[in-house]
Protein backbone atom coordinates (compact mmCIF):
# COMPACT_ATOMS: atom_id res chain seq x y z
CA UNK A 1 0.00 0.00 0.00
CA UNK A 2 1.26 3.17 -0.92
CA UNK A 3 1.34 6.52 1.38
CA UNK A 4 -1.56 8.35 -1.08
CA UNK A 5 -3.53 4.99 -0.64
CA UNK A 6 -3.09 5.11 3.38
CA UNK A 7 -3.55 9.06 3.59
CA UNK A 8 -7.12 7.67 1.81
CA UNK A 9 -8.03 5.21 3.74
CA UNK A 10 -7.11 7.18 7.11
CA UNK A 11 -10.12 9.77 6.47
CA UNK A 12 -12.58 6.52 6.27
CA UNK A 13 -11.40 5.57 10.31
CA UNK A 14 -13.24 6.27 12.83
CA UNK A 15 -12.01 8.79 15.58
CA UNK A 16 -11.50 6.30 17.92
CA UNK A 17 -8.99 4.51 15.09
CA UNK A 18 -7.34 7.76 13.76
CA UNK A 19 -5.75 8.08 17.60
CA UNK A 20 -4.75 4.72 18.01
CA UNK A 21 -2.88 5.13 14.42
CA UNK A 22 -1.51 8.33 15.43
CA UNK A 23 -0.04 6.87 18.93
CA UNK A 24 1.43 3.95 16.82
CA UNK A 25 3.20 6.56 14.29
CA UNK A 26 4.17 8.55 17.46
CA UNK A 27 5.73 5.12 19.90
CA UNK A 28 7.57 4.22 16.07
CA UNK A 29 9.03 7.66 15.72
CA UNK A 30 10.22 7.71 19.07
CA UNK A 31 11.84 4.35 19.04
CA UNK A 32 13.38 5.06 15.93
CA UNK A 33 15.32 8.31 16.89
CA UNK A 34 18.72 8.60 18.44
CA UNK A 35 17.48 8.06 22.02
CA UNK A 36 20.97 8.77 23.00
CA UNK A 37 20.72 12.01 21.78
CA UNK A 38 17.73 12.96 23.56
CA UNK A 39 19.66 11.46 27.10
CA UNK A 40 22.64 13.72 26.57
CA UNK A 41 20.27 16.37 26.05
CA UNK A 42 18.56 16.06 29.07
CA UNK A 43 21.43 15.11 31.36
CA UNK A 44 23.10 18.76 30.21
CA UNK A 45 19.94 20.42 31.15
CA UNK A 46 20.28 18.80 34.21
CA UNK A 47 23.96 19.30 34.96
CA UNK A 48 24.61 20.82 38.05
CA UNK A 49 21.08 21.10 39.44
CA UNK A 50 21.84 18.73 42.82
CA UNK A 51 25.07 20.50 43.07
CA UNK A 52 24.61 23.36 45.42
CA UNK A 53 27.23 25.65 47.86
CA UNK A 54 24.39 25.52 50.52
CA UNK A 55 25.33 22.14 53.17
CA UNK A 56 22.77 19.44 52.79
CA UNK A 57 19.54 19.42 54.68
CA UNK A 58 19.71 16.38 57.49
CA UNK A 59 16.18 13.60 56.92
CA UNK A 60 14.68 15.09 60.16
CA UNK A 61 14.92 19.04 58.23
CA UNK A 62 13.83 17.06 54.47
CA UNK A 63 10.77 15.79 57.03
CA UNK A 64 9.87 19.33 58.16
CA UNK A 65 10.05 20.96 54.98
CA UNK A 66 7.81 18.20 53.89
CA UNK A 67 5.16 18.12 56.01
CA UNK A 68 4.99 21.93 56.50
CA UNK A 69 4.22 21.55 52.35
CA UNK A 70 1.57 18.98 52.88
CA UNK A 71 -0.01 21.16 55.68
CA UNK A 72 0.11 24.04 53.24
CA UNK A 73 -1.57 22.28 50.46
CA UNK A 74 -4.34 20.78 52.24
CA UNK A 75 -5.23 23.28 54.52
Amino acid sequence: MTLREVMLEVKHLSLEDRLLLLDLLTQTLRQESDPGKRSTSSLSRLRGLLKSGDSQATDAELADIYSTHLLEKYT
